[in-house]
């Protein structure tokens, strides 16, 4: 497994699944899953926990992204507070590369 640190930039060399986890301005979360387009720039948001699968991330270009591939049902309700993605270290090498 890759070390991972926040604020560690990645590109996607290649269409990518991740998923997305909403914040809620509540004890609740929910979630979508999308495909991160080829050239997208991902920033870590937290460093990972010891043993996690994934990373915790945010698109460089946060506020285009989020209208694109974030629920507009989600985007607009009351008490939405954001998102961020779920990368999995296996892509590290396969469809990240580390910037």
């Amino acid at each position: 497994m890759s070390e991972v640190q926040k604020g560690d930039h990645f590109l996607v060399t290649d269409d990518m699944k991740a998923i997305g986890a909403t914040h809620w301005k509540a004890p609740f979360t929910s979630g979508f899953e999308c495909i991160v387009p080829k050239g997208t720039i991902l920033v870590v948001n937290i460093h990972p926990a010891y043993g996690a699968k994934g990373f915790i991330c945010l698109p460089k270009n946060r506020e285009e992204f989020e209208l694109k591939f974030v629920p507009e049902e989600d985007r607009t309700a009351d008490g939405y507070a954001g998102f961020s993605l779920v990368v999995l270290h296996e892509q590290i090498g396969l469809r990240l590369e580390k910037i």
